[in-house]
C-alpha cells in the first residue's frame, strides 16, 4: 500500500465506506471513519460531485453516489457472459437438462445472476439476470465457495453477517463450512428450497482465468421435477464441465 497515491487510495475508501453503510453520509463523518483532515476530506468529496460520481442533499448536508458509481462496473458481467466458452457451456447444460441455467459471478459477499437460460418445460424456475444471493445462502454460493481456503471462506462470512445483519441470522460459520464441506466431498452443491420455496438447484464451480474472477454454474427447477433426477443432472454437468476444460483439479486440503 505505501506505493499507492494517496488521493487514489482514498477515493476507493470513500466509496468502499458508501457500500458498507448505504446511506448519506457527512463530510465529518467520513472524515471521523476514515481518518482524514476535516479540510481535504471536504475537498475530496466536492471534487467527486464536480466529476458526477456523488450528489450533495444541501438540506441534509450529506453526500451519496451517484447512477455514474453504478453503471461503471456494467461490463464486467457482460464480459464474462461473452466469454464464449461460457457462453457454449452453459448452452449445452440447457440443451441436455431441459432446466433453467444460472451462470453466477461472486461479487463481493454475493453471487451475482450474470446469464440466465430459461428451461423447456412450461412450468420452470425462474430468477431474472442482475438477481443477486448471498455467497453463504446459496447453491451456487456454495459451489463458489468450496474452491476458495477456508480463512477467506470464514472471512466472507464474518463480513456477510456484517452487512446483512437481520437478514443473516440463519448464517454460521458451522453451517456454511458444513454446506461448502458437503459440495467438496460430492463435487456439487446442492440447494434445496433455500432461496426459492419449493425449487432445487444443483450447482459446481467453474474454473477460469484469475482475470475473470469466481465463477459458478447452477441448474435448476421445481423440486418434485428436479429431486428424482440429481444424479442425471450431475453427470450432465460434470461431463459438460470437463469437455470445456473448466472443471478444478479434486479438491485438496484446503
Amino acid at each position: 500500500m505505501d506505493g499507492v497515491i494517496k488521493s487514489a487510495k482514498r477515493v476507493f475508501e470513500v466509496l468502499e465506506y458508501f457500500r458498507d453503510v448505504r446511506r448519506p453520509l457527512a463530510v465529518r463523518e467520513i472524515s471521523a471513519h476514515c481518518r482524514y483532515p476535516l479540510s481535504s476530506t471536504a475537498v475530496l468529496l466536492k471534487d467527486m460531485a464536480t466529476l458526477g460520481y456523488l450528489n450533495y442533499d444541501r438540506e441534509i448536508k450529506a453526500y451519496f453516489p451517484t447512477m455514474q458509481i453504478a453503471v461503471l462496473g456494467d461490463w464486467v458481467l457482460e464480459s464474462l457472459v461473452a466469454h464464449s466458452e461460457v457462453q457454449a457451456l452453459a448452452e449445452n447444460v440447457s440443451r441436455q437438462c431441459g432446466e433453467t441455467v444460472i451462470v453466477g459471478v461472486q461479487n463481493d459477499v454475493f453471487v451475482h445472476y450474470a446469464h440466465v437460460i430459461p428451461g423447456q418445460y412450461q412450468v420452470r424456475f425462474f430468477t431474472p439476470v442482475g438477481s443477486r444471493r448471498a455467497l453463504c445462502l446459496s447453491g451456487i454460493g456454495w459451489a463458489i465457495l468450496s474452491v476458495q481456503p477456508d480463512a477467506v471462506i470464514l472471512k466472507l462470512v464474518l463480513q456477510t453477517i456484517q452487512r446483512l445483519g437481520r437478514s443473516a441470522r440463519a448464517i454460521s460459520e458451522e453451517y456454511v463450512m458444513g454446506e461448502v464441506e458437503r459440495t467438496r466431498r460430492q463435487g456439487y452443491a446442492l440447494s434445496q428450497g433455500m432461496v426459492t420455496r419449493d425449487a432445487t438447484v444443483i450447482a459446481m464451480p467453474l474454473r477460469l482465468p484469475d482475470l475473470y474472477g469466481r465463477i459458478g454454474i447452477g441448474v435448476g427447477g421445481p423440486s418434485e421435477r428436479v429431486d428424482a433426477k440429481i444424479p442425471r443432472i450431475v453427470e450432465i454437468m460434470q461431463r459438460c464441465i470437463d469437455e470445456a476444460k473448466m472443471a478444478f483439479p479434486a479438491p485438496a486440503t484446503l
